[in-house]
């Protein structure tokens, strides 16, 4: 299928995006707000997390904002941590290079509103205010479970199915002897 918009300069999952080579990416505000006004109605969505345990896989992509233990000026870096979390820098972040406010009036701006669909604000509003932090120490195995089992697929020793199969597996016991689930 060919496309009207070839690059929206996103970089390649942007671009691989618009040129229908992903169905889904993790977070499309600027991309969507550009892609939206090109794109016929239904063609591109917003979706919030499922109810229930599923719930824990929200994602607000954002600028993370941290103060390194090293840090020889403190106190400047959290100042500018301050600064970068007000409203109106908020407000300009968000216009500017796309990320979700982390300030939830800002969603109720008469320029942001008119710079992104209704939908797409509800669902960065709504996952602003039911946001959970999680310590994920789990992660580094998940990882290798994947990785050991999709370079078991590459290598041709394993069918992909049965790799991710096998995978889907090593991460289910280990969530459920974690208590997950």
């Amino acid at each position: 299928m060919l496309c009207e918009v070839l690059s929206l300069g996103e970089g390649g999952i942007g671009d691989n995006f618009v040129a229908g080579q992903y169905a889904t990416v993790e977070s499309w505000t600027p991309l969507g707000s550009r892609a939206i006004s090109e794109w016929e109605d239904g063609r591109l969505g917003s979706a919030r997390p499922p109810k229930g345990p599923e719930s824990r896989a929200t994602f607000q992509d954002t600028n993370g904002i941290s103060v390194s233990a090293f840090s020889e000026r403190k106190d400047a870096a959290k100042e500018f941590a301050r600064f970068m979390t007000t409203r109106s820098s908020s407000k300009n972040n968000m216009l500017v290079e796309g990320n979700p406010s982390v300030v939830p009036d800002v969603y109720e701006d008469d320029e942001i509103q008119a710079e992104y669909p209704s939908e797409l604000l509800d669902d960065m509003r709504f996952n602003l205010e039911n946001a959970q932090g999680e310590n994920y120490m789990a992660q580094p195995q998940v990882d290798d479970y994947l990785n050991e089992q999709i370079t078991q697929a590459l290598l041709g020793n394993k069918e992909p199915r049965a790799a991710l199969e096998d995978a889907y597996a090593n991460i289910e016991r280990l969530y459920q002897d974690i208590g997950l689930i």
